[in-house]
């Protein structure tokens, strides 16, 4: 579903939380000519993404709805059943990944150009090499 102005679809489910327990859901947001998956939660400006090291919030951006599984991986690996859900600005695919960060457990991005499952945290881009990956 598309949404605007840090609204969430009633219809999702929290995939993490914050260090408070507030739930995180995953988004995709619209950014620099990609869609980069990310983290939104009530009280957020639009789907907060990493990019370039920094946290950025994207204005226009969709909610995870459905529930699925989230398959531990490591060291840049994507399970192959992973379902691209955003794109880089060249075409590369990213997936929904999610990492435990500052005591909360983060949604964010993960593909062949991150090598890493990389989430936006208080203004800044983390890179962490142990996490879940969502599948279907």
């Amino acid at each position: 579903s598309s949404d605007l102005n840090g609204s969430i679809d009633e219809r999702a489910t929290p995939v993490g939380y914050e260090a408070n327990g507030a739930g995180l859901y995953a988004c995709v947001g619209d950014f620099n000519n990609g869609r980069h998956p990310g983290k939104i939660r009530p009280g957020f400006d639009g789907c907060n993404i990493g990019y370039g090291g920094k946290e950025y919030a994207a204005k226009t951006y969709s909610v995870l709805i459905s529930g699925g599984n989230w398959v531990p991986m490591n060291q840049g690996a994507i399970p192959w059943n992973a379902p691209a859900v955003g794109q880089e600005a060249d075409g590369r695919p990213l997936y929904f990944c999610r990492a435990m960060s500052n005591g909360s457990l983060a949604p964010g991005k993960i593909g062949p150009s991150t090598g890493s499952c990389n989430i936006g945290y208080g203004g800044n881009e983390y890179t962490i090499y142990s996490y879940d990956v969502f599948v279907p």
